[in-house]
């Protein structure tokens, strides 16, 4: 092996090194700041749980089945809270760490799009704790009828509640998805459109993967994504870089 060859391979080794050690750098200031936000969201724990009560129907009530399951509940939902409190920072971490495959314009579109993304979050969190967890509801324990009376176990309520909400959150990051690996050149939208039946099974089959063990969940989270699919194509056409002349 030549002196410039084994320099090379040294520089190389070296970049390696470097950028291992910025995704621990990396990892350990998400995972810090993800840890205090969920501390400061437990303590807003007990009132998430009691609107999350309310939004039963009438007549059922929560109840909890072991010493700790009313704690770990909340443990749950403070996690989930941190999720949703250190989204844009963890959001601005990824950013950061591919910064340097991204041309300059595509870097600043790419600071101006966290707010967006951390909007669409919101927006499908919202969406799915506001219009759909009430319907499933009503929906589900409707089935209960005669001395079948609904009590449910704390714990299985709120993996059911999180399970639906930051799901849909989180996918409804696709548009800014699709953006970035239109811009990046890896994903086409003409031909994601001309092969529209696979994304329309793939959506079928994440609904089924991400929401709670029932048909009727799993449709009402296929229905958004469907649009959402279709819009995001959209945005992804005007996003696409145009050929230079």
């Amino acid at each position: 092996m030549s002196a410039e060859s084994s320099a090379e391979t040294t520089v190389e080794f070296q970049d390696l090194l470097q950028r291992l050690n910025e995704v621990r750098t990396r990892l350990i200031r998400s995972f810090l700041f993800l840890l205090a936000a969920s501390i400061l969201a437990y303590l807003f724990s007990e009132r998430a749980l009691d609107d999350m009560q309310a939004r039963l129907p009438v007549g059922s009530e929560m109840i909890f089945l072991a010493p700790s399951e009313a704690f770990v509940a909340r443990i749950k939902l403070a996690l989930a809270g941190g999720l949703v409190l250190a989204f844009p920072f963890l959001m601005y971490q990824i950013l950061a760490f591919v910064s340097p495959y991204l041309s300059r314009r595509d870097r600043r579109m790419g600071l101006l799009l966290i707010p967006l993304s951390f909007g669409l979050f919101l927006t499908g969190a919202g969406f799915s704790y506001a219009v759909m967890l009430p319907f499933a509801l009503r929906f589900l324990l409707g089935f209960g009828a005669g001395e079948l009376e609904p009590m449910l176990s704390i714990s299985p309520f709120v993996n059911f509640v999180l399970f639906l909400v930051l799901p849909l959150g989180l996918i409804f990051q696709l548009p800014i998805v699709m953006v970035f690996l239109t811009r990046l050149g890896i994903v086409d939208p003409v031909v994601m459109a001309r092969n529209r039946k696979y994304a329309v099974f793939a959506i079928f089959v994440i609904s089924a993967v991400l929401t709670p063990a029932d048909v009727f969940s799993q449709l009402l989270m296929a229905g958004p994504l469907l649009v959402l699919y279709e819009f995001s194509l959209l945005i992804a056409r005007l996003a696409r870089r145009r050929p230079t002349p």
